[in-house]
């Protein structure tokens, strides 16, 4: 649903689909769950004082959501990063086989320069007429989709050329992630697509690989 924006004031009592419509956009904003004083910030959520007549405070909320308190918990967050980080390693190393074989191994560079020292890519790959970029990455869900895209969108402003952001996630559908892009506030680059590994592989038959004597 959409979200609802608060008014101040005195106001109707907000629902629980209405909270977590704003929490679900906070998070896509932010990528991680809104603190007790956000809760009075964010303009699309209610205040604390009205989550805790509604909930019965933010703890009894996350219950309600399915968020554990133990959801910052140094231990927690250890264990997910390692997942993501294996995961993430097999992803590439899968991408960057299959970019090898189409393009050659000299023509991609793993962590390729994306116009600054600072910000690399997954891959930059030089073919026929150019080169593009790729990053890949494997959102949990859809929102937490939205939260990694306007995260990622910030990083590569200074790489021109044509940029790949590939959902590893076979869940996600292209409909789903029209959906999000159309719905955003801030559009992505004209350089930048987003695409599922399927679309991703189809897009590289565009690409001819570069002479290389």
């Amino acid at each position: 649903m959409d979200v609802r924006k608060s008014q101040g004031g005195k106001q109707l009592a907000w629902t629980r689909e209405e909270v977590i419509a704003g929490i679900s956009k906070f998070i896509e904003d932010n990528d991680r769950f809104p603190k007790g004083v956000e809760f009075d910030s964010f303009p699309y959520l209610p205040s604390v004082r009205s989550i805790q007549r509604t909930f019965g405070g933010l703890i009894n909320l996350k219950k309600e959501m399915g968020i554990s308190e133990s959801y910052h918990s140094g231990e927690y967050r250890s264990a997910i990063a390692k997942k993501i980080n294996l995961r993430g390693q097999k992803d590439e190393q899968m991408i960057g086989t299959e970019l090898e074989k189409r393009f050659g191994e000299v023509c991609v560079h793993y962590q390729g320069l994306a116009g600054s020292r600072k910000e690399r890519l997954d891959f930059v790959v030089y073919h026929k007429t150019g080169k593009f970029g790729v990053d890949t990455f494997f959102p949990e869900d859809i929102v937490n989709f939205g939260a990694i895209i306007n995260i990622k969108q910030k990083k590569y402003q200074m790489f021109s050329n044509p940029i790949f952001f590939v959902v590893m996630n076979g869940s996600l559908t292209m409909a789903q992630i029209r959906d999000v892009l159309t719905r955003k506030d801030n559009a992505l680059q004209k350089n930048i697509s987003v695409l599922t590994l399927d679309s991703f592989l189809l897009e590289l038959n565009k690409y001819q690989r570069r002479e290389v004597l």
